[in-house]
Protein backbone atom coordinates (compact mmCIF):
# COMPACT_ATOMS: atom_id res chain seq x y z
CA UNK A 1 0.00 0.00 0.00
CA UNK A 2 1.41 3.62 -1.25
CA UNK A 3 0.49 6.86 -0.14
CA UNK A 4 -1.14 7.26 -4.19
CA UNK A 5 -3.51 4.28 -3.26
CA UNK A 6 -6.35 3.64 -0.92
CA UNK A 7 -7.96 0.25 0.15
CA UNK A 8 -11.78 0.47 1.47
CA UNK A 9 -14.14 -2.32 2.25
CA UNK A 10 -18.05 -1.69 1.80
CA UNK A 11 -20.34 -3.96 3.37
CA UNK A 12 -23.55 -4.99 1.74
CA UNK A 13 -26.76 -7.34 1.56
CA UNK A 14 -26.61 -8.01 -2.05
CA UNK A 15 -25.37 -10.97 -3.79
CA UNK A 16 -21.64 -10.53 -5.13
CA UNK A 17 -22.30 -10.83 -8.46
CA UNK A 18 -25.61 -8.63 -8.01
CA UNK A 19 -22.94 -5.75 -6.39
CA UNK A 20 -20.68 -6.19 -8.90
CA UNK A 21 -23.40 -5.58 -12.04
CA UNK A 22 -24.98 -2.41 -9.57
CA UNK A 23 -20.95 -0.85 -9.55
CA UNK A 24 -20.57 -1.73 -13.10
CA UNK A 25 -23.66 0.46 -13.34
CA UNK A 26 -22.34 3.51 -11.61
CA UNK A 27 -19.02 2.84 -14.10
CA UNK A 28 -20.68 3.16 -16.82
CA UNK A 29 -22.89 6.37 -15.92
CA UNK A 30 -19.50 7.78 -14.86
CA UNK A 31 -18.37 7.20 -18.00
CA UNK A 32 -15.80 4.39 -16.87
CA UNK A 33 -14.28 1.86 -19.05
CA UNK A 34 -13.79 -1.34 -16.89
CA UNK A 35 -13.30 -5.31 -17.33
CA UNK A 36 -15.31 -7.55 -15.11
CA UNK A 37 -14.20 -10.48 -14.09
CA UNK A 38 -16.49 -13.49 -12.21
CA UNK A 39 -16.79 -11.23 -9.07
CA UNK A 40 -14.94 -7.88 -9.53
CA UNK A 41 -14.17 -4.79 -12.16
CA UNK A 42 -10.82 -3.22 -13.07
CA UNK A 43 -10.85 -0.28 -14.79
CA UNK A 44 -9.28 0.15 -17.99
CA UNK A 45 -10.06 3.95 -18.42
CA UNK A 46 -11.38 6.34 -16.48
CA UNK A 47 -12.51 9.72 -17.68
CA UNK A 48 -9.77 12.68 -18.22
CA UNK A 49 -10.62 16.26 -19.99
CA UNK A 50 -9.92 18.92 -18.24
CA UNK A 51 -11.59 21.18 -15.74
CA UNK A 52 -14.68 23.15 -17.72
CA UNK A 53 -15.66 19.53 -19.49
CA UNK A 54 -18.68 18.20 -18.61
CA UNK A 55 -16.40 14.90 -18.01
CA UNK A 56 -15.17 16.30 -14.77
CA UNK A 57 -19.16 17.11 -13.47
CA UNK A 58 -21.78 14.63 -12.20
CA UNK A 59 -25.12 14.92 -10.71
CA UNK A 60 -24.58 12.44 -8.52
CA UNK A 61 -23.54 13.52 -5.02
CA UNK A 62 -23.47 17.52 -3.88
CA UNK A 63 -19.95 18.56 -4.71
CA UNK A 64 -20.91 18.10 -8.08
CA UNK A 65 -17.84 16.66 -9.48
CA UNK A 66 -17.09 13.17 -10.83
CA UNK A 67 -15.05 11.88 -8.64
CA UNK A 68 -13.84 8.90 -10.84
CA UNK A 69 -12.67 11.18 -13.18
CA UNK A 70 -10.25 12.33 -10.31
CA UNK A 71 -8.23 8.66 -9.71
CA UNK A 72 -6.18 6.44 -12.32
CA UNK A 73 -7.80 3.72 -12.19
CA UNK A 74 -10.18 1.40 -9.65
CA UNK A 75 -10.50 -1.89 -8.90
CA UNK A 76 -13.76 -3.83 -7.28
CA UNK A 77 -13.54 -7.38 -5.57
CA UNK A 78 -16.67 -8.88 -4.21
CA UNK A 79 -16.69 -11.48 -1.76
CA UNK A 80 -19.69 -13.55 0.26
CA UNK A 81 -19.07 -13.64 3.85
CA UNK A 82 -20.01 -16.26 6.04
CA UNK A 83 -22.89 -14.61 6.87
CA UNK A 84 -24.61 -13.83 3.58
CA UNK A 85 -23.20 -10.38 3.15
CA UNK A 86 -20.69 -9.30 0.77
CA UNK A 87 -18.01 -6.88 1.67
CA UNK A 88 -17.25 -4.98 -1.71
CA UNK A 89 -13.14 -4.35 -1.63
CA UNK A 90 -12.22 -1.06 -3.29
CA UNK A 91 -9.21 -0.21 -4.49
CA UNK A 92 -8.40 3.15 -5.54
CA UNK A 93 -4.92 4.43 -7.33
CA UNK A 94 -5.16 8.55 -6.76
CA UNK A 95 -1.99 9.22 -8.60
CA UNK A 96 -3.93 11.55 -11.60
CA UNK A 97 -5.06 13.87 -8.14
CA UNK A 98 -1.56 13.99 -7.23
CA UNK A 99 -0.86 15.60 -10.47
CA UNK A 100 -4.31 17.38 -10.66
CA UNK A 101 -3.22 19.50 -6.99
CA UNK A 102 0.66 19.74 -8.45
CA UNK A 103 -0.12 23.27 -9.57
CA UNK A 104 -1.35 23.98 -5.99
CA UNK A 105 2.17 23.72 -4.87
CA UNK A 106 3.02 26.72 -6.52
CA UNK A 107 1.55 29.04 -3.34
CA UNK A 108 4.77 27.23 -1.49
CA UNK A 109 7.18 28.35 -3.53
CA UNK A 110 5.98 31.74 -4.07
CA UNK A 111 5.10 32.30 -0.71
CA UNK A 112 8.66 33.97 0.61
CA UNK A 113 7.90 36.77 -2.37
CA UNK A 114 4.50 37.89 -1.19
CA UNK A 115 3.72 39.51 1.92
CA UNK A 116 3.01 37.64 5.07
CA UNK A 117 -1.03 37.81 5.48
CA UNK A 118 -1.01 36.72 1.05
CA UNK A 119 1.34 34.08 2.04
CA UNK A 120 -0.55 32.44 4.83
CA UNK A 121 -3.55 32.74 3.08
CA UNK A 122 -2.48 31.44 -0.19
CA UNK A 123 -0.97 28.22 1.84
CA UNK A 124 -3.82 27.73 3.25
CA UNK A 125 -6.22 27.75 0.63
CA UNK A 126 -3.68 25.29 -1.51
CA UNK A 127 -4.27 23.34 1.54
CA UNK A 128 -7.31 23.12 1.72
CA UNK A 129 -7.60 22.51 -1.98
CA UNK A 130 -4.76 19.90 -1.95
CA UNK A 131 -6.77 17.98 0.60
CA UNK A 132 -10.29 18.26 -1.02
CA UNK A 133 -8.88 16.72 -4.17
CA UNK A 134 -6.41 14.40 -3.00
CA UNK A 135 -8.58 12.88 0.30
CA UNK A 136 -12.36 13.98 -0.09
CA UNK A 137 -12.90 13.59 -3.94
CA UNK A 138 -10.76 10.81 -4.62
CA UNK A 139 -11.55 8.83 -1.55
CA UNK A 140 -13.85 9.45 0.60
CA UNK A 141 -16.57 11.02 -2.13
CA UNK A 142 -15.71 8.08 -4.29
CA UNK A 143 -16.76 5.48 -1.89
CA UNK A 144 -19.70 7.08 -0.95
CA UNK A 145 -20.64 6.94 -4.42
CA UNK A 146 -20.50 3.53 -4.70
CA UNK A 147 -22.00 2.82 -1.28
CA UNK A 148 -25.07 4.75 -2.81
CA UNK A 149 -25.00 2.42 -5.50
CA UNK A 150 -25.24 -0.52 -3.38
CA UNK A 151 -28.09 1.32 -1.09
CA UNK A 152 -30.37 1.49 -4.11
CA UNK A 153 -29.30 3.65 -5.78
CA UNK A 154 -27.78 7.80 -5.76
CA UNK A 155 -30.31 9.63 -3.39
Amino acid sequence: MSLTTLAYVIGSRLPPREARDRVAALLSAERVRYALTDQGIQSTRTPIGLNFQSLWFSQRNWVGLNPFAHVSSIAVECAATVAGATNVNVQVDRTRAFYIVSPYLSAYILAPLMPLPAAIIAMLLATGLIWFTISYVAGRLLVYEIRQELNGGAA
